[in-house]
């Protein structure tokens, strides 16, 4: 029940965010293009390939935090994704998607006393919401958000 209750918090927000931002493009309405560019997201960031994680952020997130500092912030995350992934929901409102899924994710063991990367705690299920833009052609992610689930 909260859950549902959250969801529906999270759908009147990216409807308000939607009705604020007039609509200038073609939106594709397709759910699963925005799950496909979800998914992409997340592989780049399980690869630690963070070049291209950064190169899937929106304009915005992109202007306030610079390719370098992002990947630093995302090397020194203490968590990652796992192997699991389940998609429970997007929902799309004008240039913005809502995806929610259960992400399974590692933990490492943090050791201030070494600079290499620790092995991972077992793997944890979380839910996580998030929100994607449509710009330039593609949907798009906020960078702030994928470096704050990698510091969980």
């Amino acid at each position: 029940m909260r859950r549902m209750a959250l969801t529906g918090a999270f759908v009147a927000l990216v409807s308000s965010v939607a009705a604020a931002y007039p609509q200038t493009q073609d939106v594709p309405q397709d759910p699963a293009v925005a799950e496909r560019a979800f998914r992409n997201a997340i592989d780049a960031w399980a690869y630690n390939q963070y070049w291209r994680l950064y190169a899937m952020g929106s304009k915005e997130s992109q202007a306030r935090l610079a390719e370098k500092e992002f990947v630093e912030q995302m090397e020194r995350g203490s968590s990652a994704p796992g192997i699991g992934l389940e998609i429970l929901d997007v929902r799309i409102a004008g240039s913005h998607a809502l995806i929610v899924a259960r992400l399974q994710m590692e933990y490492r063991f943090v050791s201030p006393h070494t600079r290499n990367r620790p092995p991972f705690a077992a793997p944890t299920d979380q839910t996580i919401q998030v929100m994607l833009v449509y710009q330039e052609g593609a949907w798009r992610i906020n960078l702030h958000q994928f470096v704050g689930m990698a510091s969980y």
